[in-house]
């Protein structure tokens, strides 16, 4: 049975104080932290509001509207550009067709997913899993449309570059439709995050989709799936009439992928927590929520050094070099995507958050 808990209410949420104003408060309660560790996941109830949701919804349904014509297309269905088309994923469905079933960085494409990222109750749940050293990774829209949006086979996220260990960060899938098996519910496997890295083609090829104690949970709008992303997990496709929508966000604790991620791009990650907080408070459209209070000691560097080059202000616009390699006694060193928008010098988004914010 997958573990469901409300992330509402004054016990585990946030609250109402006598002023209106939101209280921030636990999202995860300490029984919910220890079976998601247990476990590797678990279904929170009301993670985000249902509007919030219905909202992030009408605003994907903009963002498919506005994807390539076609896998990589240059231009969308109305012939207008598409910016950075390969970060919309077309899979062959069953029938050899390409259908689109993720949209990558969202947040960098539509302002309201960009204050959705700034949700405090987010990133609370993220801080009280790693604290002040949380790192956002990849967030995405993973879609299946409708009679035959494209299923997921068994994997576990990742290339483990940081090895078979546990601990290699989590997603929170946060549901903007209702999810059921019908319509392509991902299910997991229990405890298979502390059994390393599964040979999950033989098992499939044994059992079939099925898998031996995989378990799936009906989902509503505004709930979410926390899970290690060294679970095994994995879905079928969607056979129901109704489009089903999964914003993904994640987060790594730092120390795990230091030495793997070079040092500046790991802060240029970081730099996404201000920047979501401070577009969600300028869009005043939260008037009674205390924003998630970013600005704490882990998020800052005390003595920063000398900025590295990718992050150097450039005179004109060309290619931003990238750091040079470390040794080899370090490591494997993960480049960042050079397109990525937090890949930017730090000067060029702040830009873009002081632009957010009308120039405050």
């Amino acid at each position: 049975m997958i573990g469901r808990a409300s992330a509402g209410g004054s016990a585990d949420g946030s609250a109402a104080t006598a002023n209106g104003r939101e209280r921030r408060g636990r999202v995860l309660a300490d029984s919910q932290l220890d079976e998601l560790r247990e476990q590797g996941f678990y279904l929170l109830h009301g993670l985000i509001g249902a509007a919030e949701a219905g909202e992030l919804l009408a605003e994907t349904r903009r963002l498919i509207d506005r994807a390539p014509s076609a896998p990589r297309g240059p231009s969308d269905a109305h012939g207008d550009p598409v910016s950075h088309p390969e970060d919309y994923i077309f899979p062959l469905d069953d029938a050899g067709e390409p259908v689109l079933n993720r949209i990558r960085y969202p947040a960098w494409r539509s302002r309201l997913f960009l204050e959705g990222y700034g949700n405090p109750r987010i990133l609370q749940a993220a801080y009280e899993l790693y604290g002040d050293l949380m790192v956002p990774f990849d967030e995405s829209i993973v879609l299946k449309m409708p009679h035959h949006g494209a299923g997921f086979p068994w994997h576990q996220d990742g290339n483990f570059k940081t090895g078979a260990v546990a601990e290699r960060g989590h997603n929170f899938g946060i549901y903007l439709t209702p999810s059921a098996v019908a319509n392509g519910a991902v299910h997991v496997l229990p405890g298979s995050h502390r059994q390393g890295i599964l040979d999950l083609e033989a098992m499939v090829e044994r059992h079939g989709f099925a898998l031996p104690g995989a378990v799936a949970g009906a989902a509503g709008p505004g709930d979410a799936n926390v899970h290690s992303r060294s679970i095994a997990h994995g879905s079928q496709p969607n056979v129901s009439p109704d489009l089903r929508v999964t914003w993904y966000v994640g987060f790594h604790h730092r120390d795990a992928i230091s030495g793997v991620w070079d040092e500046a791009a790991i802060e240029a990650r970081r730099l996404l927590i201000p920047i979501a907080v401070e577009a969600r408070r300028c869009s005043g459209r939260f008037p009674n929520e205390d924003p998630f209070p970013y600005r704490r000691p882990g998020l800052q560097t005390p003595t920063p050094p000398p900025p590295p080059p990718l992050l150097r202000p450039l005179p004109q616009r060309r290619p931003v070099p990238l750091p040079a390699p470390r040794p080899a006694t370090a490591g494997h060193q993960r480049r960042p995507r050079p397109h990525h928008p937090l890949n930017r010098p730090a000067h060029l988004i702040r830009r873009k958050r002081d632009k957010l914010c009308g120039g405050r």
